[in-house]
């Protein structure tokens, strides 16, 4: 499985996705947002994830990102 998360740029995802389906099935979910935390502390992830259904999340040392549905 491969994950792409882009800007909400329509004539770009149409692009992408119309010359991807050629090689993989794909699937375009929308209405989705995307945080990301520098410098993050857990109370902060707490207070800014609570309650969000997360779709995907990626964590270094430094930074969180987290997508989630709107």
């Amino acid at each position: 499985n491969v994950q792409i998360c882009l800007d909400n740029r329509i004539d770009k995802i149409e692009q992408l996705t119309s010359a991807a389906t050629e090689l993989f099935n794909i699937k375009v979910e929308e209405n989705l947002q995307l945080l990301t935390i520098r410098h993050y502390t857990k109370d902060i992830i707490e207070k800014l994830l609570n309650e969000k259904n997360i779709i995907l999340q990626q964590q270094t040392q430094q930074t969180i990102q987290a997508l989630y549905t709107v």
